[in-house]
C-alpha cells in the first residue's frame, strides 16, 4: 500500500472519528462510488491508515495480507476528503476515482 491519512493538527483516529465510518471487511465491489476504504492497522509502536483507493490495493491489503496478525480496523470515507489529509494525490489524481 502506498496512500496513507496522515492530517495536520490532528490524529489519525480522531480524523476516523470525524470523517469515516467503521465497517467491516467489504467486497471491493461493495465500496460505494465516491467511497474509499481504508484500513487501519496496529503496528504496535505506531498506527498506520491505508487507503484502498483501487481494486489493486484493495486486494493487496485484503488478500496478500491474510496472514497477518496485527490488529485492523475497517472505515469508509469520501474520497474528496482523502486528498485534504494524505498522499492519494500521488496514486489517485483528483477527480479520477474509482
Amino acid at each position: 500500500m502506498g496512500a496513507y491519512i496522515n492530517p495536520k493538527g490532528m490524529e489519525k483516529e480522531g480524523w476516523l472519528k470525524e470523517h469515516a465510518k467503521e465497517t467491516k471487511l467489504l467486497k471491493w465491489s461493495e465500496v460505494p462510488k465516491g467511497k474509499a476504504f481504508l484500513v487501519w492497522i496496529d503496528n504496535n509502536i505506531f498506527t498506520a491508515i491505508g487507503i484502498c483507493f483501487n481494486e489493486e490495493e484493495f486486494d493487496y491489503i485484503t488478500k496478500e495480507l491474510k496472514h497477518d496478525v496485527r490488529p485492523r480496523n475497517y472505515y469508509l470515507a469520501d474520497i474528496d476528503k482523502l486528498y485534504e489529509v494524505s498522499n492519494l494525490e500521488d496514486y489517485l489524481p483528483q477527480g479520477k476515482s474509482k
